[in-house]
């Protein structure tokens, strides 16, 4: 199964728990109290940013057609021979960071310690990824594409229907 992503920015609190998450998963040690004091501290995939008062996670959307491939002088920026996901080659990565200049969402995070790119992998070992399991409020999830995006749409409609048209007791009437 393709294992898709989508952010519900109108459930996001911004508490930064998926951050949280992708640090932890990508430390030496894939705990909370050791990876604290690594050095370097491990770096997030994901990024919360406040807009006001509104939160926007932000994370590689793994594009069909995506730029940073193309704009990668080292072929480090690859998409998996298996499947979708675009991936980083953090031997062949030269640190010249084209990639960040053109990626359309500002996913592709600066590894100023390793002078590489990295960016979301999807938690390749893991069944769930770690941001999505850590999201209190359910603002990103997992699954295909089209099942994620027809929950969405059927969580939103419930949520903002008139009561009239809402729930079934208030049909019977």
């Amino acid at each position: 199964m393709a294992r898709d992503i989508i952010m519900e920015a109108d459930k996001c609190l911004g508490c930064g728990s998926c951050e949280l998450a992708c640090a932890i998963f990508h430390s030496a040690s894939q705990n909370l109290f050791t990876a604290v004091r690594e050095d370097p501290l491990p770096l997030s995939r994901i990024r919360v940013d406040m807009i006001g008062e509104e939160a926007l996670p932000t994370l590689c959307r793994h594009c069909e057609y995506a730029p940073c491939i193309d704009a990668c002088m080292a072929s480090a920026m690859h998409r998996e021979e298996e499947g979708h996901l675009v991936l980083v080659d953090k031997e062949r990565c030269v640190g010249c960071w084209m990639c960040v200049m053109v990626c359309p969402f500002a996913a592709i995070v600066l590894d100023s310690n390793h002078k590489k790119a990295v960016k979301c992998d999807k938690c390749p070992s893991e069944e769930i990824p770690w941001c999505v399991s850590w999201c209190p409020t359910n603002a990103i999830r997992c699954g295909e594409i089209e099942d994620l995006n027809q929950a969405a749409l059927r969580e939103r409609a419930e949520r903002f229907s008139l009561p009239l048209f809402g729930s079934a007791q208030h049909r019977k009437a």
